[in-house]
């Protein structure tokens, strides 16, 4: 779905194309691309689906033999490679490989397509069905080694590029200069998780959101602290492109913190009793999992903020009495009252929830106040936690905006501006400042 392409960014828009039936018997010869036009991406799907009736060969649609509708498959995928259209000859190898499961070409070619758009997990899972289907394929070990050296496992990168190398006898200028830059990373890695103790936490994020079918892959972490990191351009990104997907079933949503024992009586009982039913209904989500020892957000759960001393509600004594007759000082005092309502009366009806002390309480409090994101989702609005987009710092002026896509059922983040390399990635959110 992202290409990183810079020869297909600046085609123009396709026509704004609303319904299925208006797709129909459409030349995808003449189907242009630009980044983020999610009309060019519902085509894809429709396409995918099977309900797209694009323009065929009469060999394609005569032929009985699978294995030469393969082929056709794979040369059409082909010519759409060259012009670097990687989501379409994606589609068309896919096709190939519906037809014939048994040739590596087929999946060494839709590697590389995956690589081209920053895929690289499911990149990753076709290099290496390359290398069981032919062990002495050498293309298939390069190409997973690239998936790894872009998913930042860097060991796993440099004994696949080892094995190449052998296998080839190739000392490259190219497979020279992947060997560097891997070895490079190592060392930059190493250095980061020693200066900085959460660096590996975010390592781990990363892959897990990879893993789950988020795809961010020109954003990097940058930190300036062990405590203050942010998002920054790992390359050149263009504006309207579409920077950041996650998926809906990696979004903390209230209907997810509803669904829960505690949720769902904070939702039924008192949700309108509480000052803000929804900051509480999603911390206590939050407070339940990070009790879970087999909870599935264990790797976004570890690099939540463990600092609140910059929150004003957690400001020491001093801090209190440097404010000492400022109205600010008195929002502080009025949101800490409230924050303790809150608490109490959910303590009140529902007696388990005291497991959860005050403290603790007011830190999840803290963290989901800052982080959530307003969407709609099935038509109705909603707040949702989204791992890694929660990284982006909040600066004026932002560079991006964010929504939630029905058809992709997930979350995004589209520059709203041509960003460079090493150059913060920011939007701006209403904040809580307490």
């Amino acid at each position: 779905m992202f290409n990183n392409s810079n020869e297909n960014l600046n085609k123009k828009q396709t026509n704004n194309i609303n319904d299925e039936s208006a797709l129909t018997n459409m030349d995808l010869g003449n189907l242009e691309y630009t980044s983020g036009n999610l009309n060019y991406f519902n085509i894809l799907k429709l396409i995918n689906d099977g309900t797209f009736n694009c323009k065929l060969k009469n060999k394609e649609i005569l032929s009985k033999n699978k294995k030469e509708l393969a082929i056709y498959y794979k040369d059409e995928g082909n010519k759409f490679f060259f012009r670097k259209e990687y989501e379409i000859a994606n589609l068309y190898f896919s096709k190939a490989i519906e037809n014939d499961n048994t040739e590596k070409f087929f999946y060494s070619n839709r590697a590389a397509c995956q690589l081209g758009l920053g895929n690289y997990k499911l990149a990753l899972n076709d290099a290496l069905k390359c290398i069981e289907l032919d062990p002495n394929y050498a293309k298939g070990y390069f190409r997973a080694a690239l998936a790894y050296y872009e998913m930042n496992k860097i060991d796993e990168a440099i004994k696949l590029v080892e094995i190449y190398q052998n296998m080839t006898n190739s000392n490259s200028e190219d497979i020279s200069y992947l060997l560097q830059n891997i070895q490079e990373k190592k060392k930059i890695q190493e250095s980061l998780k020693i200066k900085f103790p959460s660096y590996e936490n975010y390592l781990s994020l990363c892959n897990w959101l990879i893993d789950k079918g988020s795809h961010f892959s020109k954003l990097d972490i940058q930190f300036y602290s062990d405590n203050h990191r942010g998002v920054v351009a790992k390359h050149k990104i263009y504006k309207d492109e579409i920077i950041l997907k996650i998926p809906k079933d990696l979004l903390i949503s209230i209907e997810l913190a509803k669904s829960t024992e505690i949720g769902s009586k904070i939702a039924n009982f008192m949700y309108a009793e509480l000052n803000s039913p929804k900051h509480s209904l999603l911390s206590s989500y939050i407070l339940n999992e990070l009790n879970n020892p087999n909870t599935k957000w264990k790797s976004y759960l570890e690099i939540l903020p463990k600092d609140f001393s910059s929150f004003p509600i957690f400001y020491t004594d001093e801090e209190f009495a440097a404010l000492e007759g400022s109205s600010f000082l008195q929002q502080i005092l009025e949101k800490k009252e409230d924050m303790k309502r809150d608490y109490n009366k959910i303590c009140n009806h529902i007696p388990e929830f005291s497991k959860f002390d005050y403290k603790k309480f007011c830190e999840i409090r803290m963290v989901v106040s800052s982080r959530i994101f307003g969407v709609k989702i099935e038509c109705k609005k909603t707040d949702v936690l989204a791992p890694f987009a929660d990284l982006l710092n909040h600066k004026r002026p932002r560079s991006t905006h964010w929504y939630y896509d029905e058809m992709h059922k997930a979350f995004f983040i589209q520059s709203l501006e041509d960003i460079p390399v090493g150059e913060e990635v920011k939007f701006i959110i209403l904040l809580n400042q307490f």
